[in-house]
């Protein structure tokens, strides 16, 4: 019996052993310790005590060996390692914080969208539609992850894999894969945008009590927000409707006045003159607390006087700037000035901050009255370089004439801030408050158009920031007025032949044969 017991206890112990391993590998893969695993267990359990119950006085003998103890204080120093781990793997998820060390802080969520989570008026949970093995599920985990870290919790998210819940993606009546569902008590809003800026558009949507409407003045060769042609302003109408407005056109013969519910009236870049019925309705508008973002060109800058007499502006020439300018390898363009210095307001805070140069085209020079009229405020945005001059329009030598040409610097976008005497007093005020002391007139001049264009808008990175803070600014909404959830940046390592060379021979050759070397040293000073 002794012998026979002697043959099989080595395979119980092996067998036991394997149930053992076996329960633990099914649980770690599956995740489930369902019956599978946990008849494995009571069998390696029972083997293995099979095993001890044969021979007890030849394990304890084992045990208590010298090896056994070395090998005990192993297995406890491995044991107490995975506890720490354990443990600080814990902490982390309990305590998480994230770090962005890119040099372009790629992970890091803009100013803009910092702005609006922390001032969520209520908990927001978003739900991302996408299957576990679409491209960007891991993107934009991190992404909503980052979100849901900078509002302290505020937003909170899921995914559901629409392949293995159908009925969840039925009940929200979507059509494609990579949605993200976003509810705020009973408010929704979708959006099929995966990236911050999509998701901080969506974010403003869904917060805001109603949309801003922003009207584009037609009928005189104006750059059109409806069309994406190279000289329209389709990528602006885009950005602004990223910004939770809406974007309409305005034929002033047609309606007759501005829409009440108007926000900001954009006229960008009129090549006719206004009409005199048309100049009144805005003059009127303007008279009401009216918000005007007016872009002119040098060519066309007298289509609109009219509308800036009433500030003592004045426009003057064409802005050749050799100080500040666009340069594409061997090309030079002086009449294309790039702005890299700013004046300080709230169209221009984030600009600054960010440190991101703005492109005119071909911009006129404003003149800026000294003082400025009772109850007027005009702030300069923009100057051109102190290498820079104005010329006449139609000048076909861009050289300075000393006595004839403006130097530098020249001022080339003023904010305008000025009482308005027919506006009405905030609803529930009183209608004897002073003029002073009611809403004002907001109105931003340009002496440029182009530069908001959907072809010179690449040219400058600032270019769409700009006009849309501007349009911010004019609404009334400066929390806004930030910087654009910034595009992914593609950063490039040039090498040189050399430098390939040595970072080859040192990587793939010189390092492991040092370690060979190394190592025959140490087997010859053992031998």
């Amino acid at each position: 019996m002794t012998a026979a017991f002697d043959r099989i206890r080595f395979p119980v112990l092996v067998l036991g052993l394997i149930a053992l391993l076996s329960a633990g590998v099914w649980y770690l893969v599956s995740g489930d310790f369902g019956i599978p695993p946990r008849i494995l267990l009571v069998a390696g359990v029972l083997l293995v005590g099979i095993y001890v119950a044969i021979e007890p006085g030849e394990v304890a003998g084992a045990l208590g060996s010298r090896p056994a103890r070395y090998g005990g204080n192993a297995l406890l120093v491995i044991v107490v390692f995975i506890g720490i781990l354990f443990l600080l793997n814990f902490l982390s998820i309990r305590h998480s914080q994230r770090w962005d060390l890119t040099a372009n802080h790629a992970f890091s969520l803009s100013e803009q969208t910092q702005k609006i989570l922390d001032n969520l008026p209520a908990p927001v949970h978003v739900i991302a539609f996408m299957t576990p093995g679409d491209k960007n599920a891991e993107d934009v985990q991190s992404l909503l992850r980052n979100y849901e870290v900078r509002s302290d919790g505020k937003l909170t998210w899921e995914v559901i894999d629409p392949d293995s819940d159908p009925a969840a993606f039925r009940q929200y009546n979507l059509r494609n894969y990579n949605t993200l569902v976003f509810q705020m008590g009973d408010k929704r809003q979708d959006s099929t945008s995966l990236d911050e800026s999509g998701i901080t558009a969506t974010l403003i949507k869904l917060v805001a009590a109603t949309q801003p409407k922003v009207y584009f003045l037609t009928g005189h060769g104006e750059h059109s927000p409806d069309t994406a042609t190279p000289d329209s302003y389709s990528g602006m109408k885009q950005l602004l409707g990223n910004d939770n407005y809406q974007v309409d056109t305005l034929n002033l013969l047609a309606t007759g006045k501005v829409p009440d519910d108007a926000a900001v009236l954009v006229i960008a870049g009129p090549a006719n003159p206004l009409q005199q019925e048309e100049l009144d309705l805005i003059n009127q508008y303007l008279d009401n607390a009216g918000h005007l973002y007016l872009l002119v060109d040098p060519k066309s800058a007298a289509n609109v006087q009219s509308l800036v007499d009433r500030w003592g502006i004045t426009f003057n020439g064409v802005v050749v700037d050799t100080g500040s300018f666009l340069q594409i390898g061997q090309r030079a363009n002086p009449l294309v000035p790039v702005i890299q210095k700013y004046d300080f307001h709230a169209v221009t805070r984030d600009l600054m901050q960010n440190g991101q140069p703005s492109v005119f085209v071909e911009a006129t020079a404003i003149n800026v009255p000294t003082p400025a009229p009772t109850g007027v405020t005009i702030t300069k945005l923009v100057e051109s370089s102190d290498r820079s001059w104005t010329k006449p329009v139609d000048a076909t030598n861009y050289e300075f004439t000393d006595g004839e040409d403006t130097k530098g610097p020249l001022t080339m976008a003023v904010a305008v801030e000025a009482d308005a005497p027919n506006a009405a007093p905030a609803p529930g005020g009183d209608d004897n408050v002073p003029a002073a002391q009611r809403p004002k007139t907001r109105a931003l001049i340009f002496g440029d158009s182009d530069f908001a264009t959907n072809n010179f808008v690449r040219l400058g990175p600032a270019n769409g920031d700009f006009f849309v803070d501007g349009v911010n600014w004019l609404s009334g909404s400066e929390e806004l007025a930030g910087i654009r959830p910034k595009p992914p940046e593609q950063r490039q390592l040039f090498l040189t032949s050399v430098q390939r060379n040595a970072i080859f021979f040192s990587s793939v050759i010189f390092l492991p044969l040092l370690l060979l070397v190394a190592g025959g040293l140490v087997w010859w000073s053992r031998r």
